[in-house]
């Protein structure tokens, strides 16, 4: 299987880097970090903010979504 096949349609030539993550069951949110900011080091700040907003409008994503469990965020 070729390099191209491997990235679901995507030419090397798109691909201008990766970022491994450390595997800490916070990986999205370091991986948004690093999106957002340019670096992983806000990932639990960020990780807050999506569970605040994700309980404040509840409702909204219960209609989406379905039920889930209110969470806090873990440090």
């Amino acid at each position: 299987m070729t390099k191209e096949a491997k990235l679901d349609g995507l030419s090397m030539k798109q691909v201008v880097g990766h970022f491994n993550p450390l595997p800490d069951e916070n990986c999205g949110f370091r991986a948004l970090s690093l999106a957002i900011t340019g670096n992983q080091e806000q990932h639990k700040l960020l990780k807050a903010k999506v569970i605040a907003i994700l309980n404040k409008k509840n409702v909204f994503y219960q209609q989406i979504f379905g039920s889930f469990p209110s969470s806090k965020p873990s440090s």
